[in-house]
């Protein structure tokens, strides 16, 4: 089974990486890899990749930042998600999506 992990570079990202297995494969990519907020860059890793699952743990998480620039949150957080989304979506992938409460 092949894993496709967004935000591969982040705190989840690296232990979801870590915790692979000879029965998984997966490929995690970071902000600098894959851009979530841009839908062709979302659709172009899912089909180079051909993954059996995406986790999706890419996004903004720095609560501060957020808050001091709200749009750059709502792109990554929240377009982001969607590009994700959609794109597995639209591929029959299945997506498991992990967040906070903040």
């Amino acid at each position: 089974m092949k894993l496709l992990v967004t935000g591969g570079t982040g705190q989840l990202g690296r232990a979801l990486a870590r915790v692979g297995s000879r029965d998984h494969e997966i490929v995690a990519l970071g902000s600098s890899d894959l851009d979530v907020t841009s839908f062709d860059a979302v659709a172009a890793a899912v089909a180079r990749h051909e993954p059996d699952l995406v986790i999706h743990a890419g996004a903004m998480t720095d609560v501060d930042r957020c808050e001091h620039d709200p749009r750059s949150a709502f792109r990554v957080n929240g377009l982001g998600t969607q590009n994700v989304s959609a794109i597995s979506a639209g591929a029959g992938v299945p997506l498991v999506y992990l967040s906070t409460n903040f």
